[in-house]
């Protein structure tokens, strides 16, 4: 999964998307270290698909957040138009309309974004509260990049907000600390958090950022590469003074991402990505922990399992990674640890489709339910929950 900070959304997803909404009853995790492996078999449950809101051709959907049951939000593009060029795989792509739905608990809504102007997308939501909730994306005047729109909701909408000056795009990250923007200014990662009404800078943590987490301000973990070493992932931690590298073990593929993170304690943090090769199957899940002193590799059951996504918290405490299965390919992979296993569990086979490449996930912090997102093999987007 590729994380931007410019103006290209942080987390694309190739043609069209799809969202699951399962949920468990679970026990809260002990924040023990990490602990026996299995393969779950556990029930479907009462899944039914859902209908998203009515979208222009060529939409797509970059990212999920959510904040309650009644305060999830879906982000994206519709309406994109591509010229065909005079040879095939050339031409030129005419940016569509942005995206932001929320749903309610009941229904989809969609909120004005005020302020905004011209063509684009919202590439990036983060639902920190059910009243804290930031959207931000590139916008293009006649093709042309004309800057980041950020703006945060007010209850009847989106109202723009100022970005850190010199920021050109921004991905957006909802963490236990509040929010967090990562960016590019002036050829450096960058790092903000919101604090009030005005943003704090960390100093630059010399990290191209595929994914960060926050327990608090000052114990912050950000994970990426550099120009100098692309796919050689590096993890850096905020201790309230200063980034401190903490290394990883080697990579076994030729390259590799870390695309997840989930701080439990300071002792107890997670990180979740991909070992990559030329070869098939094209990826190796890699599930990483730290315990205080040192990151390892942990014992998680994905055999079957070619790409790990994200990894999130739910409101029972427990952890949640999704992922894309080779030997079930039309069912997302998703794994649970509930403080005691880890277990991969049973799901749903998405109708219609062949394969599904979901990735994209968020926890309810109220609940036990999560939602994944990405995208099928022919159709638009898919929804399905057991609500």
């Amino acid at each position: 999964m590729t994380r931007a900070t410019s103006d290209r959304p942080k987390r694309l997803l190739t043609a069209g998307a799809c969202a699951l909404l399962i949920g468990m009853t679970l026990t809260p995790p002990a924040h023990a270290a990490p602990a026996p492996v299995t393969h779950a078999t556990q029930a479907e449950g009462d899944l039914r698909r859902m209908r998203l809101p009515w979208f222009w051709p060529n939409n797509y959907l970059y990212d999920v957040s959510a904040a309650a049951a009644d305060s999830v939000w879906i982000s994206g593009t519709q309406g994109e138009l591509v010229i065909p060029g005079p040879i095939p795989g050339t031409g030129t792509t005419v940016p569509g309309s942005p995206v932001v739905r929320r749903w309610n608990g009941t229904a989809w809504q969609e909120h004005p974004l005020r302020g905004w102007s011209g063509n684009g997308s919202i590439s990036s939501v983060a639902a920190v509260a059910p009243d804290d909730v930031w959207v931000s994306g590139p916008r293009y005047a006649n093709g042309t990049y004309s800057g980041v729109y950020l703006a945060r909701f007010t209850g009847t909408g989106f109202d723009p907000v100022a970005p850190p000056e010199g920021v050109r795009g921004a991905d957006l990250w909802a963490t236990p600390a509040g929010l967090l923007l990562t960016a590019e200014v002036g050829g450096d990662a960058r790092v903000f958090r919101r604090s009030g009404d005005s943003w704090s800078a960390y100093p630059p943590p010399g990290v191209r950022t595929h994914a960060i987490h926050a327990r608090t301000q000052d114990d912050v973990w950000i994970f990426g590469d550099t120009s100098a070493a692309p796919g050689r992932p590096i993890a850096k931690h905020w201790n309230g003074t200063g980034w401190h590298s903490a290394p990883l073990p080697p990579i076994q593929g030729e390259y590799a991402s870390i695309t997840g993170a989930y701080a439990l304690s300071a002792n107890d943090v997670w990180a979740v990505g991909t070992d990559h090769t030329r070869t098939d199957p094209p990826g190796t899940p890699m599930v990483l922990h730290w315990d205080g002193a040192t990151w390892t590799r942990a014992a998680v059951p994905t055999s079957g399992i070619n790409e790990l996504g994200e990894i999130e918290r739910d409101g029972t405490g427990a952890l949640w990674i999704s992922g894309h299965a080779t030997d079930t390919p039309n069912r997302p992979a998703l794994l649970r640890y509930d403080g005691q296993r880890w277990e991969r569990l049973q799901t749903p086979a998405v109708s219609g489709q062949s394969n599904v490449h979901m990735l994209q996930l968020a926890a309810v912090p109220t609940s036990d339910k999560v939602w994944i997102m990405g995208s099928g093999s022919i159709g638009g987007p898919i929804v399905m929950t057991n609500g």
